[in-house]
């Protein structure tokens, strides 16, 4: 399973990703407009994901995936 989210930042800063431990592990990764990575981070079962990344104004994408990407989810 796979989410994207997109984020428009109005001004440099810091953003702070952060999501509570899930019974599946995770990988979470923040692109620029472009796809291009900028920050990641992977987690194992029941861990939390938390970090931070300086960001300039414009575009960014959170994808966040299960680890290995093989289409299993958390429902039916």
């Amino acid at each position: 399973d796979r989410d994207v989210y997109r984020i428009e930042v109005t001004r440099p800063g810091i953003l702070r990703i952060r999501e509570p431990g899930m019974p599946m592990e995770r990988h979470v990764r923040l692109l620029d407009r472009d796809g291009k990575q900028l920050a990641d981070q992977g987690t194992y079962t029941g861990n939390a994901i938390d970090f931070n990344h300086q960001v300039l104004p414009g575009t960014h994408y959170v994808e966040l995936m299960e680890w290995g990407n093989d289409n299993a989810s958390l429902t039916p």
